[in-house]
């Protein structure tokens, strides 16, 4: 039997392979890695004596969890308070360590599976950080299977200040970009780089995150805490511009501005369920504007939504060009139709909904100031956070 990592290796063996004699094999294997395998006959009364096989393969798995927060119960006393959060004081206590507060698990604002973990910080009394700290009851090997990197993600609230770290048996590495990211409302994928830490990888028993600066308060959640051979790679538009929906410099009835302490900046904007406006004709009223300045290029428009009981909008930025294959109305408004209903608060980008399959509208736009408008379409669509993103 040979086993290779590479096809190449069964038909020239510029690869090496490994042979075995044996009915069985056991061989260390790579996370993300695809193996190729081959059984081949030996009879040393024929000739030849050896009849090849096909060659198979199979691929391993890309990652290994460390904690993805989906066996913890909803409600304390729970692991997840023994395991990430015990043996940090109160700060009115005199603790120079910041106190985290033991929500109930989060099952709304995830990143995979059905929980996540918030952690509730507050850097008052004097304290300079908060941290909660999970020791593993059994050390874990990070060296096995070409692990390299440690991957997590976290999920901002606005409002949130302070810096974000993470530690390995103890040795802290500061989130490397902008500071800012822990208040915006999306999951944000950090890649660490487990060789750089300088600490004994075979023997983890501790894994801490914690959010550092005096004063620092806020709402952070995490999730998808895995190890790659391989980490995906990390997208960072080269210009971004956030916008609150209920920030527009005009709105018009029947859109409205409403309350919710759960979305970015506590508001959002929508129609109620009594009014709608399902035909293929953008309409008069029901629209909301915002003015942005770009440095010019292609860029994507985003927005963080609860679609409820409607689905769509209309989205148009005059002055922008749209590819000509892109399907809209002679008025230059984009039907952003279609978008799948999950059921609470989501991120989406504009598409057409007649255009390449539901492609992402790319709008081109010279360097200057332009208008950005969103109009009702259906009753219940509702918008709480827009991101105007550069593509290239």
């Amino acid at each position: 039997m040979y086993l290779s990592t590479d096809e190449q290796a069964v038909i020239d063996g510029t690869v090496p392979a490994v042979s075995a004699t044996d009915t069985s094999h056991s061989s260390a294997l790579d996370l993300g890695s695809t193996y190729l395998w081959r059984i081949d006959e030996v009879n040393d009364a024929e000739t030849p004596t050896t009849w090849q096989g096909d060659v198979w393969d199979f691929t391993t798995q890309e990652y290994l969890v460390v904690d993805d927060f989906e066996d913890y119960n909803d409600y304390p006393p729970d692991e997840i308070y023994t395991t990430w959060l015990d043996g940090y004081e109160d700060p009115t206590n005199g603790s120079q360590v910041g106190y985290i507060s033991p929500p109930t698990i989060e099952t709304e604002i995830v990143h995979g599976g059905a929980q996540s973990m918030p952690l509730l910080y507050s850097n008052t009394g004097g304290t300079t950080y908060s941290e909660g700290e999970r020791t593993f009851a059994v050390p874990q090997d990070w060296t096995k299977y070409s692990i390299q990197t440690l991957v997590l993600y976290f999920h901002g609230t606005s409002g949130n200040t302070g810096q974000l770290y993470v530690k390995v048996n103890g040795v802290k590495v500061p989130y490397p970009g902008d500071a800012a990211d822990i208040a915006k409302p999306r999951w944000t994928q950090w890649n660490v780089d487990l060789a750089s830490l300088g600490v004994n990888l075979a023997n983890v028993t501790t894994l801490a995150l914690g959010i550092e600066g005096v004063g620092a308060t806020g709402t952070l959640y995490v999730d998808d805490i895995v190890l790659y051979r391989l980490a995906p790679e990390v997208m960072v538009a080269s210009e971004e511009i956030w916008i609150e929906a209920e920030a527009a410099d005009t709105i018009s009835p029947p859109m409205q501005i409403d309350d919710d302490p759960r979305v970015s900046g506590g508001k959002y904007i929508g129609t109620d369920e009594s009014v709608g406006n399902s035909n293929d004709s953008p309409p008069s009223n029901g629209v909301a504007t915002y003015t942005f300045a770009v440095a010019g290029g292609t860029y994507r428009v985003s927005g963080r939504l609860n679609v409820g009981g409607g689905n769509s909008f209309w989205v148009r930025i005059q002055g922008a060009t749209i590819p000509a294959e892109t399907e809209i109305h002679s008025s230059g408004w984009v039907r952003w139709d279609g978008i799948t209903n999950l059921g609470s608060w989501f991120w989406a980008d504009v598409f057409s909904d007649d255009d390449n399959e539901n492609a992402t509208v790319l709008f081109t736009m010279n360097p200057g100031t332009y208008t950005l408008e969103i109009a009702r379409r259906e009753d219940g669509a509702l918008m709480d956070v827009i991101v105007i993103s550069k593509v290239d």
